[in-house]
């Protein structure tokens, strides 16, 4: 393709593929037909090209034009998504498969083909059939790879470290509060208050404390993730599509809040404790 100085690959699909490949769109629409092609941001930047422009592909001598009608999130920066009847002008002669050992070489068109299986269809055993056959396949990645149970085991490991670092601020913050007010301590002891009951007063203060930052870091929290993740995009030149920065839904961010409370009241605990065993005549000689 020209302004490329790489192989660009084109995936061509028959019928409606937006739900079967879930790709997200970015900028435009999608394919209404032939000769129309959707492509992602970085191959805009990288070609010089807008949405609207049109894009010679070339193989083998043969040549097929596309004109760009939206952007969307592709596998790979270089990536053309287009209908398939857009590459009749580029079939040719087919020629054998080269063996399973040997990989493409320089300079040589290679095809793949993606399947989408009924339901109920193993797709071991489509692939071992096909393979009986001598044609080379592989069932589609499932689950998670190696490098995203890395990255969601460093996101836990950051995670579990900000739960105990606020913890051990709610610790802190306890134990001096505690201090302050032995003498408040000493007082509603004096007045009948219950080991139970100033444990539940050091609690709920915490709780209240937990509350307010719960809603305060939440809205802060969340402009940070706008923030930080296009920047993180933009840096291999990709735009994030609308609804995708959208990760949790509103009950589960209430949920955020209320593990607020419950970090506060966890790191509340033991001192609380220690207040509510304070003997009532130490409380009020207490400074």
């Amino acid at each position: 393709m020209p302004g490329f100085d790489r192989p660009v690959q084109v995936k061509a699909y028959q019928g409606d593929i937006t739900d079967r490949h879930g790709y997200r769109m970015v900028h435009g629409r999608w394919l209404g037909g032939p000769g129309e092609a959707v492509v992602g941001d970085p191959f805009l930047k990288t070609g010089g090209k807008k949405i609207g422009d049109t894009v010679v592909v070339t193989a083998d001598g043969r040549k097929a034009a596309l004109r760009i009608v939206g952007t969307a999130l592709v596998d790979g920066g270089d990536t053309v998504i287009t209908d398939w009847a857009s590459l009749t002008s580029l079939t040719g002669p087919e020629k054998p498969a080269p063996p399973e050992s040997s990989g493409p070489r320089p300079g040589m068109v290679t095809s793949l083909l993606e399947v989408t299986l009924t339901p109920g269809t193993s797709p071991e055993t489509y692939v071992a059939a096909l393979k009986a056959d001598g044609i080379r396949a592989m069932p589609a990645a499932e689950g998670i790879e190696s490098g995203q149970v890395i990255l969601l085991g460093l996101l836990t490991l950051l995670t579990l470290g900000l739960t105990t670092v606020a913890g051990l601020g709610v610790f802190n913050t306890v134990i001096l509060n505690t201090k302050d007010r032995a003498r408040d301590f000493g007082v509603l002891k004096s007045l009948g208050a219950t080991p139970r009951q100033v444990l539940t007063v050091v609690l709920a203060s915490m709780a209240v404390l937990g509350l307010v930052g719960g809603l305060i870091g939440l809205p802060l929290g969340l402009a940070a993730h706008h923030v930080v993740m296009p920047a993180m995009a933009d840096t291999g030149g990709l735009v994030l599509p609308y609804g995708l920065l959208e990760i949790f839904p509103w009950p589960l961010m209430l949920l955020s809040v209320l593990a607020g409370i419950a970090i506060a009241l966890l790191g509340a605990l033991i001192p609380a404790g220690r207040a509510s065993r304070i003997k009532t005549a130490a409380a009020l000689r207490s400074e």
